[in-house]
This record gives structure tokens, C-alpha cells and sequence, in this order.
């Protein structure tokens, strides 16, 4: 019924947009010459496909360019906002402005499976794997446009671009002069100040960025619960003694939160044009976020805790123009992230016959995560019509940690690679293009592996183009999933209440919930075949991008619960403290998909802009869920079919009305999922968002002030986990250009 009338709607509103598009522009010419370069606006090429200059119906795979007019258009408050309207992506919420995004499923509250690039630097954590979204140090208003690379481009930028690319190129700084301010604020406390200052000097132009954010998250929802003693009464988490009898019918627990976060960022860019033709991009940027995740009054595993993050990078780029006509780059960046959510809360543990408060306990991390990369590249001329870039690169990423990996050891895991992209025009007429690329990377205790692709594209006129591609590609497991343990340390030996059982060791006691000791990981391997249609023929002023695929995963890499799995791995030796589950991770599964992505762009008037794309994928998978923490055997296996939705929509209605008005209609649908590890199967949601802006002249400085409404209609829906009720949420944001 949700899909239904989601369904109506998306066919009203947007017969709606056409009618009040025609109704207030008139006066415009409706049939607007779409070039083979629609999805970029006034951006001529792509350059996420294949690193080389291409037209989109050349490129090597499917792509989604979001320009700066959609990003604004979208009403988006954060960089993953903007995502929901590329096909096939799942946007959540996981708590305050901590969000996860991903290209067909498979996301956690770390994504694993995506690359995401800042001006070609990779952002993707080695730790976790994934990229924290809210640790990134840019703004929206520092972006230029996005490209998204739908499907696995592992040929091009390495393992890890597994399932798809998401590049996010920013603004020259030449093109932002002067200061501008931005001021946000709205629901759930939310309060947001930026200040812009760009400038020259000679031949150089740099820009910086400050931004503050703080915001309260979601409403604070509980769920009232505690635990049941012997006698039927309830008794607090805290007040559980040393030989209460266990309820298993009746032990609830009490969930109350307290999201709220506080992130601080600033960046720094500058570009330099020497006389000899070389050009250098410097980028600095850093990051400070506090994100309060507590879950109060619960178990000890219940507990999300606190994280105090903080990022930073320096990235380095330089360019010429050879004589011949080719191009070389060199390119060396360093990543840091720290992590710290070392907390401290009440263990109540019951996996023996009784249930037993251990008191005080120590659990969480900390990581201090490096990447140290160095590349260089070269674009060679033209030659008997063969394009070709190639390159080599090296990395290392480190981890020093507490808490997080086996024998808290350090890691350092090296890397180096080479790759190459060509391409060919060839036939009567240029009319069929070949496109090939090849990955070769040795990764340090994992061994060597190439990915390549294969792509021909076929123009039957000149507006429509076919294109059928090929390609192999893996994903690295993080540094956790190779080597992750952690544990809970008690930090008063004694229970909280006399009891006739023996009292715990004295400390180091400790309670193992984690560990990847002895446990062999592979990287995960797909395998894609799609069949594209590039067009802007059919409806007049309509253009369209279609991708028909099978992907096929192996090695699929999950947590498995081995069940009394911690027999010897703790020294808490209490009596009455029976052997606990262990989850390790380990190559669990497998997942093959199939479906179709579409996007279409409708450029109905100089003034109005209508973009909508849907995504609809059938899954099949299994996972080993349980084992048999002494024999090994597996216990219990599950299908994840629903790791993946099997629909998603999405569209946007954008008009330009007389006297500095502007508005925009945003509607979004995604089908059942199970976000799989840490979050919970949710049901379909619809969602509709508006925005209105206005501009004007104040004081000699531009000026606009823009509504935004998220889910307008108020219909409360669940991101990511069953506690957090997305809600309407309105903003006001007014930005002042001082140039």
C-alpha cells in the first residue's frame, strides 16, 4: 500500500512540476537542445571513469553527475543527502550527523564496499573500512559537483572501489573571492555557522573554511524496560546481584538515548599557476567531531558509546602539460583519524546459570589510523587514435591501537600498484569505442591481484548509445576484520553485593567479545557484467541513462557468532560466569544480484530542471550466521536477500520563479532492508522534502534565505536502527555574500 500510493504521488508531483513549469514559464523555450554531456550541466567531461577526459556516452561505466545547482536545488544538509539522488543508494542516519551511504546495500555503520574521493584523494578509513562521512572536512558549499561512478571501477582506482566511486571535486579557489557567510539552524537543535574567505596573491588563489555544527539527533524515544528478578519484581541494571536466578521470558532491558553531536571543520585550498604552465593544488583540512551515542540504563552491549573523532589531511598535486601534448601529475597525500570510545559502564553478564553483575567495566578503543600515499601518473598524446593513462602508486597505512587489535600491536600494511586505462575509437565512423583498463596491486600479507574491465560503447546516431562492460574487482579486508580483538576490563575485582560465590581474580580481569586470532580472511571478490543505454532521443527535451546488471560477490566478509566461543580466552575465572559467544569475522557468504538502474534529466525549461532515477535489484545470498564455538560446525545459516532493497526512488523538481524566487520538490522511496551487523530491518518509508529560497541585494552584499523541510508531511519513518524515528525537520538557512 506504501508503494502504491508512493507511486501516485511520484506520477502526480510530477505532473504537478510540468504543469506549473509551463503555468509560470511560458515564456521560455520548452524544447531545449540536451547535449551527450546533460548530467553535467556546463561541465564538458568526466573524469572519474577511466582518469581521462570523456564525453558520458564514452564512458567506460554508468555515471551520475550531481552539479552544483543540484546540490543546492536538493535543500541537502549534509554531502550523503545529496546521494539519495544517485540510483540505487541507500542514505541513513545513524545517529546525529552521522549518517552511512552505499551503492546496493551491504551498509553497516562502516561502508566497506565504495571508494569516496576528495579532489582524487582517497577519504576511505583502513581501520574500519569505509569512510566517516561526518569527519570529512569540507562543506557542500565547497563543492563543485560530484560523480558518481555506479558499479565496480577497481581497474581505475584499486581495491576498494568495489562497488562503486563516489569523487567530490571542489571548487578552484579563483572562483570564490571574498567572504561569505552561511547560518543554519532548525530542528533537533540544530545550529550550523560557516564563514568563506577567498583571496589572490599573483598567481596564486587560495581559499579556507570554517564551519561549526552542533546538533541534539534524534528525538530522544525509550523504550521502558529493566530487568526482572525471581521474585517477579523489577530491579534496576545496577542493583542485579551475584546469583539472581535468570528470566530468559523476562529480561528486558530500558533503551533511552542521547545523541547529540558537536563537529568543527576547517579546510584549506590553494591553486597556483606557475609561467611555465605547471599547476599546483595544495589542500589542507581538519576535522573535530564528538558524537554522544549513549544508550542509558541497558546491558553492557546494548552501550553505544561515546566517540571523540578527529581527522586531518594534507594533500599535495602537481601537474604540467608535455610538449607533445600529454599530461603529468604527481599526487602525494598523508589521512589521520583518531578514534577514542573508551568508556566505562555496568557488565551484567548472563551466559551462566545465573545472572551476575561484574561491576565497573572498562570497554572501547582507541586508534591513531594513518595512510601515507604517493602517485604518479601519465596521460600520453594521442597516437593512430589509442588514448591511454597509466601510472603507479604506493601506500602505506598504519594503526596503532588500544583495544582494537590482537595483543594491541601495531599494523602497518604496505602497498604498491600500477594501472593503465586506454581507449579507441575505431569503425566507419568513430561510431564504436573500446575502453580497457587493468589494476595490478600487491597488498602486504594478502598478496597480489589484478582487476580489469572492459568496456564497448556503440553510438547508433548521435544521440543514443549502447554499452556493454565487464569487470573484476576486490576489497581489502579493514585492519579489524584481519586482526581485530576487544575486550571488557573489570575495574573493581569485587560485586557489587555479598554472594556465596567466589569473588572474581584480581585485575587484569578481562571479558573478551571479540577476536580474530587464528582466523584467515580473504579479500572479497565480484564480478559484473552490465548493459548501458545512454540516450536523448524518444520524448523531446528528455534524456536518459539506463544500466542493466549482474553482480556476483564471493568471499563475502560478515561477523559470525561462534556460540561459547570464549572458553579460554578470558582470565575472569568467576564462578558461575559461563563460556560467552565470540564474534569473529571471517568469509561467511556469497550474494549474487541482478536489476536495473535508470536516471533521466528533463530540462523542461531555461528555468525548471526535473531529475528522477529508480533502482530495482533482485538479491540471493547466505550467510553463515552461528557456528559451534568448540567444533567449528555450522549452527545456523541465513539468507540476505534483504541486505539489498528492492526498490528505490528517487526525484527532484527544481524552479527558478521571477524577483530572486526559487523552489524545489524532493521525493524519496526505498523499499524493505536489513542494514546488516549493527543496524535493524526497517520497513519501506516515502518521503518528501521542499525547499524555498529567495535572493536579494541587502546592504550592497547578496543575499538568500532558504526553508527547508525534510519529510514535509510529518509521516515518521525508521533510518538505520529501530530507535531512530526520522521525523519532519524544518531549517532556516541564510547565506550572505560579501564579494
Amino acid at each position: 500500500m506504501q508503494l502504491l500510493l508512493f507511486k501516485n504521488r511520484f506520477i502526480a508531483g510530477s505532473c504537478l512540476a510540468l504543469y506549473i513549469t509551463v503555468s509560470a514559464g511560458a515564456e521560455n523555450d520548452l524544447s531545449v537542445d540536451l547535449s551527450e554531456n546533460y548530467f553535467l550541466g556546463d561541465v564538458p567531461v568526466v573524469l572519474s571513469a577511466s582518469r581521462l577526459a570523456q564525453p558520458v556516452s564514452e564512458s567506460p561505466a554508468a555515471m551520475t553527475i550531481i552539479d552544483r545547482e543540484t546540490i543546492e536545488a536538493s535543500g541537502a544538509i549534509n554531502i550523503p543527502d545529496v546521494l539519495r539522488l544517485v540510483p540505487g543508494f541507500q542514505v541513513s542516519h545513524i545517529s546525529g550527523e552521522n549518517l552511512t551511504a552505499q551503492y546496493h546495500g551491504f551498509a553497516n555503520q562502516h561502508p566497506k564496499r565504495m571508494q569516496v574521493l576528495i579532489d582524487g584523494r582517497s577519504v576511505y578509513h583502513s581501520a574500519f573500512g569505509g569512510v566517516h562521512w561526518d569527519t570529512l572536512p569540507i562543506t557542500l558549499n565547497d563543492i563543485e559537483r560530484i560523480e558518481v561512478l555506479r558499479g565496480s571501477n577497481a581497474s581505475t582506482y584499486g581495491s576498494n572501489a568495489f562497488m562503486g566511486v563516489v569523487n567530490i571535486i571542489t571548487r578552484h579557489a579563483s572562483l570564490d573571492k571574498g567572504s561569505e557567510f552561511s547560518l543554519l539552524t532548525g530542528s533537533s537543535g540544530t545550529r550550523e555557522l560557516q564563514w568563506r574567505f577567498g583571496d589572490q596573491i599573483g598567481n596564486f588563489n587560495y581559499r579556507f573554511t570554517l564551519d561549526a555544527l552542533e546538533t541534539d539527533g534524534y528525538p530522544n524515544h525509550v523504550d521502558h524496560h529493566t530487568y526482572w528478578d525471581s521474585t517477579g519484581g523489577p530491579v534496576a541494571p545496577a542493583s542485579v546481584v551475584t546469583g539472581t536466578p535468570l528470566q530468559p521470558e523476562t529480561t528486558l532491558y530500558t533503551l533511552s538515548r542521547e545523541d547529540s553531536q558537536v563537529i568543527g571543520r576547517l579546510n584549506w585550498r590553494g591553486d597556483y599557476q606557475a609561467e611555465n604552465g605547471d599547476s599546483l593544488l595544495f589542500e589542507l583540512g581538519y576535522a573535530r567531531n564528538n558524537r554522544d551515542n549513549t544508550l542509558l540504563d541497558g546491558k553492557y552491549e546494548h552501550l553505544r558509546p561515546d566517540e571523540d573523532l578527529r581527522s586531518s589531511s594534507q594533500s599535495i598535486n602537481w601537474s604540467r602539460q608535455l610538449a607533445d601534448s600529454g599530461e603529468l601529475s604527481l599526487q602525494a597525500y598523508h589521512n589521520r583519524l583518531r578514534s577514542d570510545t573508551q568508556h566505562v559502564d555496568t557488565l551484567v553478564d548472563n551466559t551462566g546459570a545465573v545472572l551476575i553483575n561484574t561491576g565497573p567495566t572498562l570497554g572501547g578503543y582507541k586508534l591513531i589510523n594513518d595512510r601515507y600515499d604517493l602517485e604518479l601518473q601519465h596521460t600520453l598524446p594521442e597516437k593512430d587514435g589509442w588514448r591511454t593513462v597509466w601510472g603507479v602508486g604506493a601506500r602505506l597505512d598504519r594503526l596503532e591501537s588500544r583495544n582494537f587489535v590482537i595483543d594491541n600491536k601495531d599494523i602497518n600494511r604496505a602497498q604498491v600498484r600500477a594501472f593503465a586505462d586506454t581507449e579507441k575509437h575505431f569503425g566507419a565512423d568513430n561510431q564504436w569505442v573500446l575502453n580497457a583498463g587493468l589494476m595490478l596491486e600487491h597488498q602486504q600479507d594478502l598478496g597480489n591481484y589484478a582487476s580489469p574491465r572492459i568496456a564497448i560503447n556503440y553510438h547508433l546516431d548521435e544521440l543514443n548509445t549502447i554499452r556493454l562492460a565487464a569487470a573484476r574487482a576486490y576489497r581489502m579486508p579493514s585492519m579489524f576484520e584481519q586482526k581485530g580483538e576487544t575486550s571488557l576490563f573489570a575495574l573493581d575485582p569485587s560485586p557489587l553485593d555479598p554472594s556465596p560465590l567466589p569473588p572474581p581474580p584480581p585485575p587484569p580481569f578481562h571479558y573478551t567479545v571479540y577476536s580474530n586470532q587464528g582466523m584467515g580472511v580473504e579479500p572479497e571478490e565480484i564480478r559484473t557484467i552490465e548493459l548501458g543505454l545512454v540516450t536523448t532521443s524518444g520524448i523531446e527535451g528528455v534524456s536518459m541513462d539506463i544500466r542493466i546488471f549482474r553482480e556476483e560477490l564471493r568471499n563475502y566478509i560478515d561477523e559470525v557468532n561462534h556460540v561459547d566461543g570464549c572458553t579460554t580466552c578470558d582470565t575472569s575465572g568467576v564462578a558461575g560466569l559461563g563460556p560467552h559467544d565470540l564474534y569473529i569475522h571471517e568469509n561467511a557468504g556469497w550474494m549474487d544480484m541482478h536489476g536495473v538502474d535508470l536516471q533521466t534529466r528533463m530540462e523542461v525549461s531555461d528555468r525548471t530542471t526535473f531529475i528522477a532515477s529508480a533502482s530495482m535489484v533482485r538479491a540471493h545470498g547466505m550467510r553463515i550466521k552461528k557456528r559451534d564455538g568448540v567444533t567449528g560446525a555450522v549452527i545456523d545459516d541465513q539468507p540476505i536477500d534483504d541486505f539489498v532493497p528492492s526498490l528505490t526512488l528517487s526525484a527532484l523538481w527544481s524552479h527558478r520563479f521571477d524577483q530572486g524566487w526559487a523552489g524545489s520538490l524532493g521525493l524519496y522511496h526505498m523499499s524493505e532492508m536489513n542494514w546488516p551487523n549493527d543496524g535493524d530491518r526497517l520497513a519501506p518509508y516515502d518521503r518528501i522534502d521542499l525547499r524555498l529560497a529567495k535572493k536579494m541585494r541587502i546592504a550592497g552584499a547578496d543575499t538568500q534565505f532558504e526553508v527547508i523541510a525534510q519529510n514535509a508531511l510529518d509521516n515518521p519513518y525508521i533510518e538505520f536502527r529501530d530507535d531512530n524515528h526520522f521525523e519532519r525537520r524544518l531549517y532556516l538557512r541564510v547565506k550572505v555574500d560579501m564579494d
